[in-house]
């Protein structure tokens, strides 16, 4: 019977032990978490600000004025590689150079989507963790 009370005893005893280790992890860590969000509040400065917007004002420039090009009447000049000449089995006579080609109408680059897509994440992504 003294066996058996101090095998209870000594099973209670590690997990009353272990819980309050359990709860005193969970405080260190929402301690820890709570000094970080700290750390990141104050890197939202004013000027921190005003930079994301300086940038997404920029993509957004960037963007209208290539979209937007054709309605003002200015044409859009895009980079074509232009390879001339003939390969002989380990012979190259090949010669690569760029011309430049004017393009009338609208032109969307590869990168736009991109940017467009990353300011839009960006910007909903903020939003979504704002308490």
């Amino acid at each position: 019977m003294e066996i058996i009370t101090m095998l209870f005893s000594t099973i209670g005893s590690a997990y009353i032990r272990m819980k309050s280790d359990s709860q005193q992890d969970l405080a260190n860590e929402r301690n820890f978490r709570a000094g970080q969000m700290a750390a990141v509040r104050e890197m939202q400065s004013p000027n921190t600000s005003w930079m994301r917007k300086a940038i997404t004002l920029s993509f957004l420039g960037m963007a209208y004025l290539i979209l937007l090009a054709p309605i003002m009447g200015l044409p859009t000049v895009v980079p074509v590689e232009i390879t001339e000449g003939f390969k002989l089995l380990v012979f190259d006579f090949t010669n690569k150079y760029t011309e430049y080609v004017t393009l009338e109408g609208m032109v969307t680059p590869e990168w736009l989507p991109h940017a467009i897509m990353s300011v839009v994440g960006f910007y909903f992504g903020n939003s979504m963790a704002k308490r």
